[in-house]
């Protein structure tokens, strides 16, 4: 049963999410049930104690999936933080998935581009296979979809183009490298926080499926996998157009918040990936412009023939919706900058003379709301101390963390949030992101702190209308830092 058109999205669904999270695993029935965890001895084959070629050490598991497990560890000569990937233990007993497991080591490991994750090692510790690759820090594609439906918002149609390009480019690299992804889905396409940049991650494995009585060698997450794959026909899977149409599920999702096909078991979904057409995504979203509507249903094309021939296709027609739609914009990459007026009051130039007595406590704005979004208490406490030498009247509120901040600025609505990136629970890009969607938000000014205003995210996060930063400063220099955002925010024309 597919789902129809929606008129307003609001919260998460529980089926779309049960069916996109997790690949299929082997040698089970298709039902969209998340994989049972490995026994107790098999989970305490790695702990702590583990190290690795003499130099990795295992911190804690980070993720789990049907096919392996990823600890972050420590690369002890070079003092960095990095992830480690083992094969399940209860595979790893399996030829073919260890050699299949090792192979996505290689493939990657050929592959130098940005937008795709870098394998340091690859090795095995007893039995079971594992590779070392850069340890990510940032969020799934997957989880800011899930943050903008908790919202019932939208993910700007510009935002979403920047993301499919930079994926498209990862994804064009590892095809010049004759190697298939298979499993191209949301939650394996990572937005980094530092520097900011969209990485492909979590190469396919193929696997075998039982279908009643029909079993097939599969490869992919059946919410995202291409009609050919999922009939079963021979090769399907060694063929790179099967990641265009992943591609163009995962863009049709991006855009509208919904996969394309939800059904009751596995077996339902593929069938629909074979025979159904699925609801034009402009149909769901109006917003989204009739080009890009035709360039994601070009990708999801049924026979490969009728999709694009090659990523670089795909994206010289992402590039044309953008110039024709967003040319104003700044030509950079910022997987958050959004497509309506941008947040914060205007602010003088640099140049202009400033005026330090139109800065004072007036009763013009002395009701007005300050939230500061910072996990470190000292330093929230640090701004707040010094917020107050500069605004006696401004009442102020502090956040802990991403979801607190959003409730502050619902409840609240004001002049000014001090947001911190890597808050818990949301990070502070997807904060930014969410009140970029919110027209409510329009006059609300945002600064970021950060800990350097030189670092690579801020000509980034300028791209989304943020051009406040506050480094990590104390005393006096906290207030020279603090005054001018202040100004910005609340200093009355």
């Amino acid at each position: 049963m597919s789902t129809g058109t929606k008129k307003k999205r609001k919260s998460t669904l529980p089926m779309v999410s049960d069916h996109r999270n997790q690949a299929t695993p082997p040698d089970t029935e298709m039902e969209p049930q998340r994989p049972a965890r490995e026994t107790t001895d098999a989970a305490q084959s790695f702990h702590s104690q583990i190290v690795l070629d003499d130099k990795y050490r295992l911190m804690n598991e980070v993720g789990r999936g049907a096919m392996g497990v990823v600890f972050l560890a420590e690369d002890m000569p070079l003092e960095r933080k990095v992830a480690v990937k083992f094969l399940l233990p209860s595979l790893a007993t399996s030829p073919d998935y260890a050699k299949r497991f090792n192979h996505e080591a290689v493939a990657m490991a050929a592959i130098q581009n940005h937008n795709v994750a870098q394998i340091f090692s690859f090795g095995q510790y007893g039995n079971i296979p594992y590779f070392v690759m850069e340890f990510l820090e940032g969020v799934t594609v997957e989880h800011l979809i899930d943050a903008h439906n908790r919202r019932g918002s939208y993910i700007s149609v510009a935002e979403a183009i920047e993301i499919l390009i930079q994926s498209l480019s990862g994804l064009s690299a590892i095809h010049r490298a004759q190697a298939v992804h298979r499993d191209i889905k949301p939650g394996n396409i990572i937005l980094t926080h530092d520097p900011i940049r969209v990485v492909i991650t979590d190469f396919g494995l193929v696997r075998r499926v039982q279908i009643q009585s029909d079993t097939r060698a599969l490869a992919g997450t059946p919410a995202y996998i291409a009609p050919e794959i999922a009939s079963g026909e021979p090769g399907a899977s060694e063929s790179l157009l099967t990641d265009i149409y992943s591609m163009g599920v995962t863009a049709y999702e991006l855009l509208t918040g919904v996969m394309p096909f939800v059904g009751e078991t596995w077996k339902e979904i593929l069938q629909m990936h074979i025979e159904d057409e699925a609801i034009p995504p402009a149909v769901r979203r109006p917003a989204i412009p009739a080009e890009l509507d035709r360039i994601i249903t070009k990708a999801m094309q049924k026979s490969p023939e009728d999709r694009y021939g090659s990523c670089g296709e795909f994206i010289k027609d992402l590039i044309d919706v953008q110039r024709q739609r967003f040319s104003e914009e700044p030509r950079r990459f910022s997987p958050f900058r959004s497509d309506i007026p941008t947040i914060g009051l205007p602010r003088k130039d640099s140049n202009e003379a400033s005026d330090d007595r139109a800065f004072r406590a007036t009763d013009t704005w002395g009701d007005d709301q300050l939230v500061i979004a910072e996990a470190d208490t000292a330093f929230s406490a640090a701004i707040e101390k010094s917020a107050k030498r500069l605004l006696p009247n401004c009442q102020i509120h502090i956040a802990a963390d991403g979801n607190q901040a959003l409730a502050l600025v619902e409840r609240l609505q004001p002049r000014l949030l001090i947001l911190n990136l890597s808050l818990p629970e949301l990070s502070g890009f997807e904060v930014a992101a969410i009140l970029r969607g919110e027209s409510e938000s329009n006059q609300l000014a945002i600064a970021m702190i950060v800990e350097a205003a030189t670092s690579s995210d801020t000509g980034f996060l300028r791209g989304m209308g943020i051009t406040d930063f506050l480094e990590r400063v104390d005393g006096k220099s906290l207030d020279s830092a603090l005054r001018p955002i202040l100004e910005g925010a609340f200093k009355s024309s």
